[in-house]
């Protein structure tokens, strides 16, 4: 599989469409698999050594390492969506979060002494300069809401890329080309730093 990872900054306002062929998906997938319920009894996701998610969380940790590098270490960062917190371990910054609503994730985040809270982030607002969403948009009933009340400076996201309503996986309710993904992340006021289509 590939993932489009795209780092981008707010500007406060929608940018313009520049027209083009987008592609978005809304799968008919039940909406459950979203839910705080459906994690109740999930066994902790241990992504970072795992093939082909462990590939895309280095990507991810080395896009905002080099943006803490520009910005400053001592920047909040909060990783929604953390699992048991394994890209919180590659990072450099020195003030981080990690929040997700599998509570098996949580506790062996703990264990493993990862910064990692209990949180049905999609119904709790946080601010922060530094968000990560890295396979969280594409498992949401409203990404373009939450990605509109996100109170973040920076943002570095990830999602499978080109998945179709003929191809993709269960549980996933959307999908993106790369087009399509920047377009979602610039209608709500984003604009694009840096980022592409990296194999994982």
């Amino acid at each position: 599989c590939c993932y489009v990872v795209l780092r981008v900054s707010r500007v406060g306002r929608s940018l313009p469409d520049v027209g083009g062929t987008v592609t978005e998906y809304r799968f008919d997938t039940e909406e459950f698999y979203s839910s705080e319920e459906f994690h109740v009894d999930r066994e902790a996701a241990d992504h970072l050594h795992e093939e082909g998610h462990g590939a895309r969380i280095r990507t991810v940790a080395g896009l905002v390492n080099a943006l803490f590098q520009e910005i400053g270490t001592e920047k909040f960062l909060i990783d929604y969506g953390c699992g048991n917190g394994g890209l919180l371990s590659l990072l450099e910054g020195d003030d981080l979060l990690g929040l997700d609503f599998c509570r098996a994730n949580v506790d062996q985040a703990v264990e493993l002494g990862r910064p990692v809270v209990f949180s049905n982030f999609v119904e709790t607002s946080y601010r922060s300069d530094v968000a990560v969403l890295s396979e969280v948009l594409e498992h949401m009933v409203d990404p373009h809401g939450f990605l509109k009340d996100l109170q973040t400076t920076y943002l570095v996201a990830s999602v499978p890329n080109g998945e179709t309503p003929d191809s993709h996986y269960p549980y996933h309710l959307w999908g993106w080309d790369v087009e399509g993904f920047q377009n979602v992340l610039e209608g709500a006021g984003y604009e694009v730093m840096l980022g592409g289509v990296f194999e994982g």
